[in-house]
């Protein structure tokens, strides 16, 4: 009734006009309260970027880069040994001795992994860091499905970097590169700086280097780098120069990169 006083006082009421007007303005501050809510339609929810984080996968005796067995063939198992490409002839990387994995083809080689149920760590103690884990098929990095940083490479000296697993910038490495000379780089397993290599860097033109097996510096190599970008490097299996990478190596900080699986860098 107060709401009526107060209408009628603004528009004098005169018949059947009057009445008219009150009803309309009476229905409508009525219908604000009563008329019933139509939510708004969510936007489209972008769903998230996928962590690729699997770098090989079992195919048979192949090891390949990716996971397709449609990727370039980084290894073979040949028995207990660990060989470069898809043939059996090809340079022995790594030998595996019960749950160790050693450099070279020699049971007194450097242990750069050792096997820990369905994960791989570095150095010869289960409790290493996890560098891969096995998914069925899939060799993954790290300890989960979701770190996509395969690695971490720092420089702590000239001519002198430090391997992590994953993320980390501290540690035990899981490798150790060291400059012998002008274009050519060993690596070594753990924190050695000397030893058993596990490979060596050779450059052979600006910006493209062969990572080779042992002591190598020439033949088939393993790994071949490529430079895309400025701070931005392609690792291709064998001696490939294109197609999808087994890793990439990012620099995100002076003397700071971060490696990834495949053609990712997020």
């Amino acid at each position: 009734m107060k709401l009526l006083t107060h209408i009628s006082s603004i528009f004098p009421l005169r018949g059947l006009g009057g009445l008219f007007l009150v009803c309309c303005l009476l229905f409508a501050g009525c219908g604000d309260k009563n008329d019933p809510y139509i939510p708004e339609p969510e936007p489209p929810v972008t769903p998230p970027a996928e962590k690729e984080n699997i770098v090989f996968n079992l195919d048979g005796n192949l090891i390949r880069a990716g996971k397709t067995t449609a990727g370039d063939a980084v290894f073979n198992i040949d028995g207990n040994y660990i060989r470069a490409g898809e043939k059996a002839t090809g340079d022995v990387v790594f030998n595996i001795d019960g749950k160790l994995i050693r450099a070279g083809e020699k049971k007194t080689g450097d242990v750069v992994f050792n096997i820990d149920g369905d994960y791989i760590r570095a150095g010869e103690k289960a409790d290493g860091d996890i560098v891969f884990n096995r998914d069925g098929v899939f060799v993954r990095g790290g300890e989960g499905d979701e770190n996509n940083i395969i690695f971490r490479m720092i420089k702590w000296l000239d001519d002198d970097y430090k391997i992590y697993s994953g993320d980390n910038t501290k540690g035990q490495p899981v490798f150790r590169i060291i400059k012998w000379l002008d274009n050519d780089y060993k690596i070594y397993p753990g924190n050695n700086t000397k030893g058993q290599l596990v490979f060596r860097i050779i450059k052979w033109l600006d910006d493209d280097y062969k990572i080779y097996s042992g002591d190598k510096t020439g033949g088939q190599p393993v790994f071949r780098i490529i430079k895309w970008l400025d701070d931005d490097y392609k690792i291709y299996s064998g001696d490939k120069t294109s197609g999808q990478p087994v890793f990439r190596i990012i620099k995100w900080l002076d003397d700071d990169y971060k490696i990834y699986s495949g053609d990712t860098y997020y």
